[in-house]
């Protein structure tokens, strides 16, 4: 029995002597060198919208779509790109006779591509959703792209 035993222990320190060298984790890149990756453009970004309901749209620009619910309530979106589109997106809330204003952002993910918008919506009075492990992501979304961006990250608020 004992040589059963030791067979599979003699095998896991073989493996184990032998680790699999991974190529290096990059550096992340700033925003402005990231975008051109991405084939994006902020400043020629076009903002485009398609009806689903009376009440609910998607807007597409650069990165992930945004649904837009607007009614009695207000205005919600989920997700909001880019700080530098805000405006356009609001300008597209605008052309659905809704108000310019958003109300309310719900973050499926803190990617940049997806919540980096918060640093204009949150300043501005936005209620923003997140769900419980993207807090502390989002309080520092800006910290590699802040140069590119010009913005300052949102800081907590007890």
């Amino acid at each position: 029995m004992k040589k059963h035993l030791s067979i599979p222990a003699v095998m896991l320190l073989a493996t184990a002597s032998f680790a699999h060298e991974a190529p290096p984790v990059p550096e992340p890149l700033p925003l402005n060198e990231l975008l051109p990756a991405f084939g994006w453009d902020l400043g020629n970004a076009k903002i485009t919208t398609e009806k689903v309901t009376d009440n609910l749209h998607v807007l597409f620009g650069l990165g992930g779509n945004i649904a837009v619910s607007t009614g009695k309530d207000g205005v919600l979106i989920v997700d909001d790109q880019f700080p530098q589109l805000v405006p356009k997106i609001k300008s597209a809330n605008e052309k659905l006779d809704a108000e310019q204003d958003v109300d309310f952002v719900i973050n499926t993910h803190w990617h940049f591509d997806h919540a980096e918008g918060n640093l204009v919506l949150g300043p501005a009075g936005t209620w923003i959703v997140a769900c419980k492990g993207n807090p502390d992501l989002l309080l520092d979304i800006g910290s590699e792209n802040q140069e590119a961006s010009n913005i300052t990250p949102l800081t907590a608020k007890a």
